[in-house]
């Protein structure tokens, strides 16, 4: 996912010029208007790893009480990045992210902990990990530090949501409860970023128990430029939202919930009833006789025949 979004903001200013001239000192000062711009080009992008996750997974079952943060479900990263490509600088920024949390009494994406790198620091408005699950000690995977390492120099502006053609459910902030994340960013000068990565477990026993349908989780992302570092401040700063999504798919269809037993059983029965209908059926036509063999007096009868025939020649 990357969002790109480009302010170009004008002050208006007055200057007073005199003559340096040697043979009139006094020359009356000549005032001028001048229009001076500074110019601020930041990107917001993200990256959800994975971007999907397939349910169910093979030899693993929710536990009723989760005692380790494995125990709930599959882990789920989402980074995003504010980069500013100058060439000039910001002062403060407010960066708020909407996390896909719980439906009702379920939970959803789990929040185990935010890191931030860069001039930013982010509470939320809810405790993370409310359960003391037991974290475990997972190191970043190599796609997420390339993504950080590489961040500055590819930009690839697209929309996760518009990536997948799927016929999903989307759950996001307007039908689901969000945990709102407010992220205060520091000054940033040109080819400087601030990150933000939000690590959860997907609580894979809420997706469990309605099995077959994908979902897609949408967190909504947004920032906003409140002060550039200069004595005149523009009447416009660089603002800018989106959304980025994990996918949650299903792998081989569960057989023994999407057809009911005793569907089975009946369709067993009618196979056997038309089988045994056939089966009287071709009984009724004589496809089960079979033809006799000759039996002895037939054959002396042909040998005696055989016999005065010859006798004859």
């Amino acid at each position: 996912m990357g969002e790109h979004h480009q302010s170009l903001c004008s002050i208006m200013g007055r200057q007073q010029l005199r003559s340096s001239n040697k043979d009139n000192p006094d020359s009356n000062p000549v005032t001028l208007d001048l229009s001076v711009v500074a110019r601020s080009q930041l990107d917001l992008r993200g990256v959800s790893h994975p971007s999907q996750v397939v349910l169910p997974f093979p030899r693993w079952e929710p536990k009723e009480k989760p005692l380790k943060e494995e125990d709930v479900g599959p882990q789920v990263t989402h980074i995003y990045e504010l980069h500013n490509t100058g060439p000039s600088s910001i002062r403060e920024a407010e960066l708020q992210v909407g996390w896909p949390s719980r439906f009702r009494d379920e939970n959803l994406m789990y929040i185990m902990e935010i890191k931030t790198d860069g001039p930013i620091s982010c509470r939320a408005n809810g405790s993370l990990n409310p359960l003391g699950l037991q974290l475990s000690a997972l190191q970043d995977t190599p796609e997420l530090l390339g993504f950080l390492r590489n961040g500055s120099s590819r930009r690839h502006r697209r929309s996760v949501t518009s990536e997948h053609d799927y016929s999903s459910k989307t759950l996001n902030c307007s039908n689901i409860i969000c945990l709102q994340i407010l992220c205060l960013v520091g000054r940033l000068d040109r080819g400087q970023s601030a990150v933000v990565k939000i690590r959860s477990r997907l609580w894979a026993h809420t997706f469990l128990q309605r099995r077959n349908d994908p979902y897609l989780l949408n967190s909504t992302v947004s920032f906003m430029v409140t002060a550039l570092p200069y004595r005149i401040q523009p009447t416009s700063l660089p603002h800018q939202s989106t959304s980025m999504g994990t996918l949650v798919l299903w792998g081989t269809p569960d057989v023994s919930f999407a057809v009911p037993l005793w569907v089975i059983i009946l369709a067993i029965l009618l196979g056997l009833l038309v089988l045994a209908m056939l089966t009287l059926v071709m009984w009724k036509c004589g496809f089960f006789d079979r033809a006799r063999p000759p039996v002895d007096d037939d054959i002396s009868d042909r040998e005696q025949l055989t016999s005065d025939q010859s006798a004859e020649a």
